[in-house]
């Protein structure tokens, strides 16, 4: 289940990002997963992909 979220997680970066993925980042999938809990990962899924939008039209 936790590889599924990071895997989630990871694409959703990719996507968003253009395949380019800034090194603070490249970690922040799997680490977020175990501090936090699927629970938080599916709301960082959520936000991080707000916070993207919004870097990518600015």
């Amino acid at each position: 289940l936790h590889g599924k979220m990071a895997l989630r997680l990871k694409s959703l970066l990719y996507s968003k990002l253009e395949n380019e993925m800034p090194p603070k980042m490249a970690g922040c999938d799997a680490l977020a997963l175990r501090r936090y809990g699927r629970e938080l990962a599916d709301e960082i899924v959520t936000r991080l992909g707000g916070d993207i939008d919004q870097w990518v039209t600015a």
